[in-house]
């Protein structure tokens, strides 16, 4: 994704959550030199990062939900830093139905509420978003049945090579 946002002509900046211990010649072995990588601030630093660069993009991309559970203190705390910028949610694939199925394969009785929790809980993550990319019309249906209208599935088919 980000070397196709970059070829489109935008100037990238990947803020990873994990902080990356890599030297920068790693780093840029993987990324062209223009794609800008704040590899030493995680989560502890979002809030400051934002803070003095909220003004400097037109849109965010936050892939998964564990990264988007990160930035939403920021959201609720200054949302007047994301007023004019459009925040893109990649959820990837939903982790509830993998959750789910991971609690009952190790013995996990659940209600049907409790299965609804925990697909709300990762879904509400996407409330504040202009926009959700799905990875399957499912998961868009899964999103829109929980109130997030603008869910855009972008997936890619893989050409089945059996191995023996």
């Amino acid at each position: 994704m980000l070397m196709a946002l970059r070829e489109m002509g935008f100037l990238v900046t990947l803020y990873p959550m994990a902080v990356l211990s890599e030297d920068w010649a790693a780093v840029y072995s993987d990324l062209p030199r223009d794609v800008e990588v704040v590899s030493e601030m995680g989560p502890p630093l979002l809030e400051a990062f934002l803070r003095h660069r909220h003004t400097y993009y037109d849109a965010i991309i936050v892939s998964r939900p564990h990264n988007m559970a990160h930035l939403q203190p920021v959201l609720h705390g200054r949302p007047e830093w994301f007023s004019k910028l459009t925040l893109i949610y990649d959820a990837e694939a939903l982790f509830a139905p993998r959750d789910i199925a991971l609690r009952e394969a190790r013995g996990e009785i659940l209600t049907a509420e409790e299965k609804e929790k925990i697909y709300s809980d990762e879904i509400s993550l996407a409330s504040r978003a202009n926009g959700v990319i799905a990875v399957s019309a499912l998961d868009r249906d899964a999103f829109q049945r929980h109130g997030i209208a603008a869910v855009h599935p972008v997936g890619h088919c893989l050409a089945p090579e059996p191995t023996p």
